[in-house]
Formats: C-alpha cells, sequence, structure tokens
C-alpha cells in the first residue's frame, strides 16, 4: 500500500541530521569484550543513583502497579489513555466542513473593484457589529466577527491561509443593508469566496483580513497583543491551501485516511492481532494494519522532512494559528476534491471525495499515540510491524515528529511537568503507563470496562489543564511549544519584526510591535519583557554582545537554541526535553559546530547603549571568579581534527569511558571529528576552543535515605570551555558571572568608557560544562556564586548499560567565589 498512498512526486526522508554514516564512527576504544568496566567516578559529581539503592524503583514499581495488582494497567487501559478523547474530537462535527464543489483556484488577476465582482455583505461593522456574508444559491450565510471574539458570544471558527502578494488596490465590498464599503486587504475576490465557503453556512468565523480593521493601527495593535486568545479559543482552524501544496495536501489526506483506521481497529491493537486478508485471485496473504502502519509512519515522516517545500509551512504566522488550534480542517484551491496527485483515486473511498479533510490533528495524534503505546508495550512480540528498524527505543524520536507536526499544548506535558523518575521508569516498564516517558497528559478513560458504542458519541472536547501552574511556567510551555513549531521550517515574512510577532503575539507577550524593527530589535523587546515577567532565558551565543557571522541571518541564529536539541553521539538521537533557550542545556556537538560557525572576524562589539534597556552592560554589575584560569587553548585550523577532537574531550567533556561504544552513545569526539569536517578550514581558522579551569567548594550529601549521613565538603577544579574569536588576546580574558543571564562568561575589558568612569566589559563567549552521556549545560550561579546542576543520561528501551543506570542521575553543587571586578 505504501507505494499508493504516498505522492510520487515527494521523496522519501532520509537520515540528515549526521551528514555522515553511523559507519565513519569508529571509536578508537577497546572492544566490549577488552573492556573491564570500571567506576572511574568524577569528583565534582554526586551520584544519587547509586546511593538511592533501589529505593526510588521501589517506590515507582508500588505506585504503578498498586492499583492493579502484579498486573500493572490492562492493555485496553494502557492504549486508550488520551487516545479515546482523540477518537471523540475525530468524529466532532466542528471540523467537517462540506463543500459542493472543488475551490477554485484564485489569482491576483482578478480585479478587487466593482463592478468586476459581486460581492456584497447582508450586513456589516457599521450597521450590525459584524458581517454577514451570504454564499448564494440557497446555501446560506456565514457570520464573520468583528474585531476580538467576544467569549459570551458563542463558538467561531478561525480562518488560516496564506495572504501572497496583495494587489496594490484592496477588495472592496458594500453592504446591502447600509452602503458602507469595507476594504479588505486580500488576493483576488475568489479567495475570499473560497474562505466564506470554507468557513460553512450557518458558522461564525474570525478571518483576520476582515475582522481586523486594518486601516486602524490600535485596533491591529490589540488583536495582535492577543492573537493567541483568538486562535486558542476557536473550536477549529479551517486551512485553506493553495494549489501549489497539493503535494501537502494529499498526504494529509492520505494520513485521515490511514488514521481513521488505525482508530477503528482498536481490538486488534489491544489484543495484539493483525487483521489479515487474502486476495481469491492471487492468494497472497496481506496484513492489513502492518501495512496502514507503515504507510502512516510513511507519509508522517515523508510530511515533515518536506515542510520546507510547502507554501503554507513557510510564512511565519500561518504555521502558528495551526498549532494552537484544538483541531484542523484542510481545503485546497483548485482540487480539494480527495483525489491524489499520483490520481489513485480509488485508494479513497467515495465519502471522502468533495470534502475537506477533516479532524486531521485529533485523529494524526490518536493514532500515533495508539501505535506508540503499542509499540512501546509489545516490544519486539508486535504483530502489527511499524516499520524496519523502529524498535521501541525510536518510538519517542517519531513521536516528537507528529507533535511537531500536529502540536496540542493541552494535551502535550510541559518539559517541567515531565518526572525524569517516572520517564526513566516508564521507559523500562512500558506496561505501567508511557504518559511521562512520551510527554503526553495522562487521561486514561472514565472506566475499565469497554465502553458501549453511544459512549464514542458523546463528544467532550474538554482537556483537564495543569492545575495550579503560574503564569511563568504557562509562558514557557507554550513558547517551547511554539517555537518548536517555528523552527520546524524556514519562516518568511514580509517585515522582519513579524518573524518574532508571529510567536510572541500568541503567547500573548505585549511588547512595543512596531513593522519597521529588524529582527534583533524585536526580539530584544520580547526577551526583556519575558525578562520582566520572571522567565529565564539563556543565551548560549553572545549575540548582544559581539557581531556574529553573515554565513547565518540573526532569526535562522536564535532558532539554533530554540528548539529542542538531538543527542548527536546518541545511536537513535534522542531528544533533550525543552529547548536550550529556557533549560541551558543542549547537545555538546550542536553547540560546538554553531559556536564556530557563527563567529566572525575581525571582532565588533555591538553598540553599548539601548535605549529600551534590554542588555545592561554595565561593569558594575559584574563579578570574577577567583582563582579562575586558562587550562588549554585548542586551534581550529590544523587538518588532525582527530587529535582536536581527542584534546577537547580529553580536556573539557565529563564522563567515564563509555562502554560498548556504538550501541548507545558515541564518544563524543568521535562525532565533533565527523562534524567539523564539515566546516572549511578556512571558517573553522577564526576560532579555538579555550578550556578553563575554575576553582570550585563541593557540597556533598550522598546519605542513603535510610541514613542520616552529614554533608561534605571537597575542594575540585571544574573544568568548562567556549569557542573564542581568534582575534581575541586569551590573555586579557576574564572568567565572571555575567549578571543579566547569570551564566559564568569570558568577558574582555572593551576599552569603551563607561559614564561612571570606568570601562565597558563585553561578553566573548558563555561557559558550558559538557559530558558524554547528557550533554552541554551552561553554568549558573547566584549572587553568592552557588552552582546547583543536575545531569541526566537519557534512557532507552530497547538497549540499556547496567552502568548508565548506576549513574544516570548525577548532581553538582556548590560555590564559586566571587570577587569585584
Amino acid at each position: 500500500m505504501r507505494s499508493s498512498s504516498a505522492p510520487p512526486d515527494l521523496q522519501s526522508p532520509q537520515r540528515t541530521t549526521n551528514p555522515v554514516s553511523e559507519a565513519q564512527f569508529v571509536s578508537t576504544s577497546p572492544s566490549p569484550s577488552q573492556q573491564v568496566i570500571s567506576f572511574a567516578l568524577d569528583d565534582i559529581f554526586d551520584y544519587p543513583t547509586i546511593h538511592d539503592r533501589g529505593h526510588n524503583l521501589i517506590s515507582q514499581i508500588t505506585d504503578a502497579y498498586g492499583a492493579f495488582g502484579l498486573g500493572g494497567s490492562d492493555q485496553y487501559t494502557l492504549l486508550l489513555d488520551g487516545t479515546h478523547l482523540m477518537i471523540q474530537k475525530s468524529i466532532s462535527d466542528t471540523c467537517r466542513t462540506q463543500l459542493a464543489l472543488p475551490l477554485p483556484i484564485a489569482t491576483s488577476s482578478d480585479v478587487n473593484t466593482p463592478p468586476n465582482h459581486d460581492l456584497t455583505f447582508m450586513k456589516c461593522r457599521r450597521c450590525a457589529g459584524s458581517f454577514v456574508f451570504d454564499l448564494g444559491e440557497g446555501s446560506g450565510c456565514v457570520n464573520v466577527v468583528a474585531g476580538v471574539p467576544d467569549a459570551g458570544r458563542g463558538p467561531y471558527k478561525t480562518l488560516s491561509y496564506v495572504w501572497g502578494v496583495l494587489p496594490e488596490a484592496p477588495l472592496t465590498i458594500p453592504c446591502a443593508n447600509c452602503g458602507n464599503v469595507t476594504s479588505v486587504p486580500i488576493l483576488s475576490p475568489q479567495r475570499f469566496r473560497n474562505l466564506m465557503h470554507l468557513g460553512g453556512a450557518g458558522n461564525t468565523v474570525w478571518l483576520d483580513a476582515l475582522s481586523i480593521d486594518q486601516q486602524d493601527p490600535q485596533e491591529v495593535a490589540k488583536c495582535v497583543a492577543v492573537m493567541g486568545h483568538i486562535y486558542k479559543n476557536a473550536t477549529c482552524v479551517s486551512v485553506l491551501l493553495s494549489e501549489s501544496d497539493k503535494p501537502a495536501y494529499d498526504l494529509m489526506k492520505s494520513l485521515e485516511l490511514e488514521s481513521g483506521l488505525i482508530l477503528s481497529r482498536l481490538s486488534n491493537f489491544i489484543n495484539n492481532s493483525d487483521y489479515e486478508v487474502d486476495d481469491p485471485t492471487t492468494g497472497q496473504h496481506t496484513k492489513v494494519l502492518t501495512s496502514v502502519c507503515q504507510d502512516f509512519v510513511h507519509n508522517i515522516t515523508t510530511l515533515y522532512e518536506n515542510l520546507n517545500r510547502f507554501v503554507y509551512f513557510s510564512r511565519a504566522w500561518t504555521f502558528q494559528e495551526w498549532a494552537l488550534a484544538n483541531d484542523v480542517e484542510v481545503a485546497l484551491e483548485g482540487g480539494g476534491d480527495g483525489r491524489t496527485s499520483a490520481g489513485a483515486d480509488e485508494n479513497l473511498p467515495p465519502s471522502m471525495v468533495g470534502r475537506t479533510c477533516q479532524n486531521l490533528k485529533s485523529l494524526a495524534l490518536g493514532a500515533a499515540m495508539l501505535i506508540s503505546r503499542y509499540k512501546m508495550s509489545q516490544h519486539q512480540y508486535a504483530e502489527i510491524k511499524l516499520g524496519e528498524g523502529l524498535t521501541r527505543g525510536k518510538i519517542p524520536g517519531l513521536f516528537n515528529i507528529v507533535k511537531s507536526l500536529f502540536p496540542d499544548e493541552d494535551l502535550f506535558l510541559s518539559y517541567e511537568e515531565i518526572d525524569p523518575k517516572k520517564a526513566s521508569f516508564q521507559t523500562n516498564f512500558p506496561h505501567a503507563g508511557v504518559d511521562h516517558a512520551l510527554g503526553v497528559r495522562s487521561l486514561p478513560p472514565p472506566s475499565r470496562n469497554r465502553p458501549s458504542e453511544s459512549s464514542h458519541h458523546q463528544i467532550d472536547n474538554a482537556i483537564p489543564i495543569r492545575q495550579n501552574a503560574d503564569p511563568a511556567q504557562q509562558t514557557r510551555a507554550r513558547l517551547t511549544l511554539l517555537l518548536s513549531v517555528f523552527a520546524s521550517s524556514k519562516r518568511q515574512a514580509k517585515y522582519e519584526a513579524d518573524l518574532v510577532a508571529c510567536w510572541a503575539s500568541m503567547c500573548n507577550i505585549k511588547y512595543a510591535y512596531s513593522p519597521h524593527d529588524t529582527f534583533a530589535v524585536a526580539l530584544r523587546k520580547v526577551k526583556k519583557e519575558l525578562r520582566n515577567q520572571g522567565i529565564k532565558i539563556f543565551e548560549f551565543l553572545p549575540t548582544e554582545y559581539i557581531q556574529m557571522s553573515g554565513l547565518v541571518n540573526d532569526a535562522d541564529r536564535f532558532l539554533l537554541y530554540a528548539k529542542e536539541h538531538s543527542q548527536l553521539n546518541a545511536t537513535n538521537e534522542a531528544t533533550f526535553p525543552g529547548a536550550p533557550l529556557f533549560t541551558g542545556h543542549a547537545d555538546t556537538v550542536s553547540h560546538m559546530i554553531y559556536s564556530i560557525t557563527n563567529i566572525r572576524l575581525p571582532t565588533e562589539w555591538i553598540s553599548t547603549t539601548y535605549d529600551d534597556g534590554a542588555t545592561g552592560l554595565a561593569q558594575t554589575t559584574y563579578r570574577v571568579v577567583a582563582g579562575a584560569s586558562v587550562h588549554a587553548v585548542i586551534p581550529l585550523d590544523s587538518e588532525n581534527l582527530g587529535e582536536i577532537a581527542t584534546q577537547f574531550a580529553k580536556g573539557a567533556v565529563y564522563g567515564d569511558a563509555i562502554p560498548m561504544p556504538g550501541l548507545m552513545f558515541w564518544p563524543v569526539q568521535d562525532v565533533v571529528k565527523a562534524y567539523l569536517e564539515e566546516i572549511p578550514a578556512g571558517v573553522r581558522a577564526w576560532s579555538r576552543v579555550v578550556i578553563v579551569k575554575i576553582p570550585f567548594h563541593k557540597r556533598s550529601s550522598n546519605a542513603s535515605p535510610t541514613t542520616n549521613s552529614a554533608p561534605t565538603a571537597t575542594s575540585v577544579d571544574l573544568h568548562m570551555w567556549a569557542v573564542i574569536p581568534a582575534d581575541i588576546p586569551v590573555s586579557k580574558i576574564k572568567v565572571c558571572r555575567e549578571p543579566i543571564n547569570e551564566s559564568l562568561a569570558l568577558v574582555l575589558d572593551r576599552g569603551t568608557p563607561h559614564p561612571g568612569g570606568s570601562n565597558f566589559m563585553g561578553v566573548v563567549a558563555f561557559l558550558t560544562l559538557s559530558d558524554h552521556l547528557s550533554g552541554t549545560f551552561l553554568v549558573t550561579c547566584d549572587e553568592a556564586g552557588l552552582i546547583d546542576l543536575t545531569l541526566k543520561i537519557p534512557e532507552r528501551g530497547d538497549a540499556m548499560s547496567s552502568h548508565h543506570h548506576q549513574i544516570a542521575i548525577r548532581k553538582l553543587c556548590g560555590e564559586i567565589k566571587l570577587e569585584k571586578l
């Protein structure tokens, strides 16, 4: 079935994260048979996992299995956890607009002024406070909200589409009731008709080009500030794709069909049995669900890998509208009739022809949750095969792709809500539940008894929202969701400032928006407001202090750390939870490569004065780290990249030798070398790695839960690293606590007089601490110099190491001494 359900003009996704094949990552470590796994533990860490002595495991087993005896959750309860709600939403009529005919193609060649079109409003904002548009031919009318939707006026849908290049003259539509003429900035009269038909007769819709008075700057600013509320409170987002996005529409149509088939066969997943048919003419035996599930996985990954090719998903605003939708329906101009680009009309039942792609988000999420839970619980015993090489350990990565394509902030757990202990336990014992392992909210069915057929039609779209979450946590959760979506495809906008406003407004961040701001200025305004709300932002690159390379624009540079990082030296490329921008936790190899490729020579300092006070470069608040010194400097212009990578790993990367390299992890130096080979020598020559040594007074309490051991104190050295421009004199660098981000940084006297009489200090690079198994961390401390950092090794369900389990969690807690600069 795969060949017939995916459009032939889209390439199947290839593994593109690593620029070289796994076969090239050859470790110089001894073979597993030669290795003696010793626990040469780093003395800077505490090891609570070792000293726990199994108490956490016993506690997790008691909690997970206590309610159901030794059997844990039954398969029905496990698979239906949350999936039942998606099934309910998928049969809702909210996102089911029936189109009488395929929507015609809209072009800018249409003339937007009467008498060249026959569009009229039955009523308008001036005479009725909203717009009423007659669809004609007795079809009925569509009501269009004017301004911000009033929560008390009933349900409404929002319409999402690409504005495109607008004609000079806006569309002008008279009102039959009062004669007032309304200007609508839209591509053509046909595009407006298409949107109204997609809205559907009898429905109330919100259309940005019409609902917002585009001639009134105050109303524009008011609506932009609450855009998140507008789209979040809508019952459905109806998406109109242009003709050029037909391949994306065809994939979505296939996903709609496949998701529906998967969800309709719940009993097969519960009983671990495929649905099999025999072809009477050929005698061929086909496992239907295996084929359908593999098509689903194939089409999901194909859509994800080809997002950059589609106009809708390349615009700044549209995918954010998609992201906050409770559910989506999709229509296509010029052929939204359910026919695939391959011409394989017979693949779709007659009921799917002549209508929109309906309830797509709930269908796709429901199917993805079902097959992910099924594979994690059945592992190699699964009768329904999801695809060759798709092991239980790779399911979280696949599910993350689905989450990025079909975001649902109510259903997904934010990275702050995921309990590491529960996630670890569920990774290894998925029969007890997988909500924390997959990062989805646990929404078990109302009863363990199988519901009657009628109960599936009791629609309730309300999802229990996290209770008592502080506003900052909710904002971080939405920002993480939207920025992850935003970074999934390269975005474009008419104004640079809209590349910030599109996600900031969806989070209802109020700031002084101006379409004439550069990206950097708009981002600085938003960061300032976020910090005012108490939201900590982690800066990995000194973008506020020195000019970055022109090889990467400001928007793309920001997104490097605004999306979750894959761990490139993990064999399944596990994803670290949360965006580095908000967690301070990044992938080691990615951070090194980003640091190198963003350096620009000669080093140029950014202006020290900002009228919004967003940065604050005054030296008086800097504190220098006592006793800190440069331990090593590694030039990057050598052709011996293996030696460079080895020096870096030995001097700056913590962690014991990796047992069985290639089973779960590759040594960091092997992957660093592979990625350095992709950077031209001339670019590498612009930078160098600096490793610093910092005296650290470690606080330690390795007490067992059954004892009351007193804390101990030890003096050790911390090794941290950063990439700096090659023209920065290392001898003049100081290790300081940077006050805005509270991070340790390499700082240089800029020689620019400060109004207070001293000179400005500028950050050259932020220091990080790295570990072979846990990634890279910005190191922050409070004003007293206290550092409190937790390192956790990612786990997977299909490969385990007792060595990793014993050091799964490590703690770094203690003080450094800060002095006045």
